[in-house]
C-alpha cells in the first residue's frame, strides 16, 4: 500500500511539475554549453574571501602580489634578491654574457594539464631574441649597444630577476556564439573570470582546490571604503591613510611594512617647464636634507637598496644618515652660491600630504634661519642673503608629474636586484632626478656586469655611499599600507 501511494504521488508530482523539470533541464544544460565558465563561478562550499584593492590595472599590470598566486616564471627571487630556480631547472650565460640559456623540466604541466613546451614560454623583452631547442629557451642581446658606454652588447645579471616575471597561456575556449579567452597559469590559483569596466579590470576571480579569491579593483580609497561599508568587500588591502579607520569598531586594522619600497623627496637637478631648478647646487640638496627630521626606529630608510637585500652596505656607519642637524644646514646653505630665489613647489599626492606640510614648514625655517646668519656676516651680500630665504609651497594632485617638477614626495620602488641602472644612470630617461655623477655611472655599468655577487656587493655598497651623500633623493621611511578586515570573519 505505501508503495502504491508513492508511486501515485510521484505520477501527481510528474504531471504537475514534469514540464517546468524538462524546461529547466534543458535551460541548465544550454547555459552550461553557452558558457562553460558558469559552473566554475558558482560558490561551491569553499571559504571565499572578497577582497578590495585601489587602482585601476590591465591584466599585465595588475599587483605582482597577484599574479603570483596564479603563476610563477622561469626564476623567482627570495626576499633578499637572491634568485632561484622556479620552472627552469638550471641556467647559464653563454656568449661573454650576450646570451642567457634555460632548461625546462620535462614532466611540468600548465594548469589544465597540458604539458609545458619552450614554445610556450615568452617574454616581452624589445632587446632580446628569443631561441627554442626541445628543452632549451635561449635569450640573446639584439641591441647593438647596452648603454652609451658599453663597448659590446651584454644582458645584464639582473636579467634573472626579470624572467622571474609569472608565465602565463592564452586558450580560446567558449563557442561559436560567445568566444572567450582563458588565462592559464602555473601556481595555485586558477583564473576562473575577468569582469572589466571602462577598458580596466574591475573584478578577478581566483580558484584553488581549498578556497577562491575574489578580488575588486576601485579607483580611490574612498571608493574602496564606500564598498567595505557597504559589504561589497570584506577585506581591503593597501590603504595608505588609516586615520578614520582606526576609531572603526569592528574592524581589525593591519599594518605592512614594504621594506622593497620606500617614501622619499626627490629634487629635480635638471629644469622644470617653468624654471631653474636651485638644486643642481649638492650643498642646498644637503642643506634641504639636514633640515628634515626623521624617524630614528629600526624601519628609517637610509639608502635606495633595501636592508633586507644581500646587497646593502654591510656597515650603516659608512652612510651619511642626515638627522636633523639645523646648524648644519644653515651652514651649507649660507656657503650655497644663490644668484636666484629659492623658490620651489613640493608636489605629492593627498595620502601624504600631512606630511608634505612638516616638511615644507622646516624648509622655510630653514631658509629664515639662513637669512639671518648670511646678513650678520661682514660684507654680507643682501641679494645673496635674501636668494637663501626659501618658499616652498605644497602641491596635491592625484597622479605628480615626474617629467615636470621641482620637488616630489612620493613612495617608490626598489628593484629585486640592485642594478639600479635605470634609475640613476645619466644616459636613461627613466632617471626622473636628471642626476648626473661619472662615478656613479661607472659603478652602475660594473655592477650589472660582474657575475661574482661578492664583487658585486663591494659596488652596490660604494654606489650607495656615493649616491646617498649628493642627496638627489631625501630617503625618509618605508612605504605603510594597511589591511583592514571584518572581525566576524575571524
Amino acid at each position: 500500500m505505501n508503495i502504491l501511494r508513492i508511486v501515485w504521488y510521484v505520477k501527481a508530482f510528474g504531471a504537475k511539475y514534469g514540464k517546468t523539470i524538462v524546461v529547466s533541464i534543458i535551460v541548465g544544460a544550454i547555459l552550461v554549453a553557452l558558457f562553460p565558465s558558469l559552473l566554475e563561478q558558482m560558490n561551491v562550499g569553499k571559504r571565499t574571501q572578497y577582497i578590495g584593492r585601489v587602482g585601476m590595472f590591465s591584466f599585465s599590470q595588475l599587483p605582482r602580489d597577484i599574479l603570483e598566486q596564479v603563476s610563477f616564471g622561469l626564476t623567482s627571487v627570495a626576499d633578499d634578491g637572491t634568485v632561484k630556480l622556479a620552472l627552469a631547472t638550471s641556467y647559464r650565460m653563454e656568449e661573454n654574457g650576450k646570451a642567457y640559456r634555460f632548461t625546462l623540466p620535462s614532466n611540468a604541466r600548465w594548469q589544465d594539464g597540458v604539458e609545458v613546451a619552450p614554445s610556450q614560454v615568452s617574454y616581452a623583452f624589445s632587446d632580446t631574441d628569443i631561441t627554442r631547442s626541445a628543452s632549451d629557451i635561449i635569450f640573446r642581446i639584439n641591441s647593438k649597444k647596452q648603454d652609451e658606454s658599453s663597448s659590446d652588447p651584454i644582458l645584464p645579471v639582473s636579467f634573472l630577476s626579470l624572467v622571474s616575471a609569472p608565465l602565463f597561456r592564452q586558450v580560446q575556449s567558449g563557442n561559436f556564439l560567445f568566444p572567450t579567452t582563458k588565462i592559464i597559469g602555473l601556481g595555485k590559483y586558477r583564473i576562473v573570470s575577468i569582469q572589466y569596466k571602462d577598458g580596466s579590470i574591475s573584478q578577478i576571480l581566483l580558484d584553488s582546490d581549498s578556497d577562491r579569491k575574489i578580488y575588486r579593483f576601485f579607483p580611490t580609497e574612498a571608493d574602496a571604503l564606500t564598498a567595505f561599508k557597504s559589504g561589497q568587500v570584506d577585506i581591503v588591502q593597501g590603504l595608505l591613510d588609516a586615520q578614520d579607520i582606526a576609531n572603526w569598531k569592528q574592524v581589525k586594522l593591519t599594518t605592512q611594512i614594504h621594506a622593497d619600497e620606500y617614501v622619499g623627496v626627490f629634487l629635480n637637478l635638471g629644469f622644470t617647464a617653468d624654471q631653474n631648478t636651485p638644486f643642481a647646487d649638492k650643498s642646498i640638496r644637503q642643506a634641504l636634507n639636514f633640515a628634515l627630521a626623521k624617524t630614528t626606529d629600526e624601519n628609517r630608510v637610509l639608502s635606495p637598496i633595501s636592508k633586507k637585500s644581500w646587497a646593502y652596505i654591510g656597515n650603516e656607519a659608512d652612510l651619511e644618515p642626515f638627522e636633523k642637524n639645523m646648524q648644519t644646514a644653515v651652514d651649507l646653505l649660507v656657503k650655497a652660491d644663490t644668484p636666484s630665489k629659492l623658490a620651489f613647489t613640493l608636489s605629492t599626492t593627498g595620502s601624504y600630504s600631512q606630511n608634505a606640510e612638516a616638511i615644507v614648514k622646516q624648509w622655510n625655517e630653514l631658509g629664515q634661519a639662513a637669512y639671518i646668519s648670511c646678513m650678520q656676516q661682514a660684507g654680507a651680500n643682501k641679494t645673496q642673503c635674501q636668494n637663501k630665504q626659501i618658499d616652498a609651497q605644497v602641491r596635491i594632485t592625484s597622479f605628480p608629474d615626474v617629467t615636470s617638477y621641482s620637488a616630489m614626495l612620493i613612495g617608490a620602488q626598489i628593484p629585486k636586484d640592485p642594478d639600479q641602472y635605470s634609475l640613476w644612470h645619466s644616459t636613461q630617461a627613466t632617471n626622473i632626478t636628471h642626476y648626473k655623477n661619472p662615478r656613479i655611472d661607472k659603478l652602475l655599468e660594473d655592477g650589472r656586469q660582474t657575475q661574482s655577487q661578492e664583487e658585486r656587493k663591494l659596488i652596490y655598497s660604494e654606489f650607495q655611499r656615493t649616491l646617498v651623500k649628493d642627496s638627489p633623493v631625501i630617503f625618509l621611511t618605508p612605504v605603510e599600507t594597511y589591511d583592514i578586515e571584518r572581525k566576524n570573519l575571524l
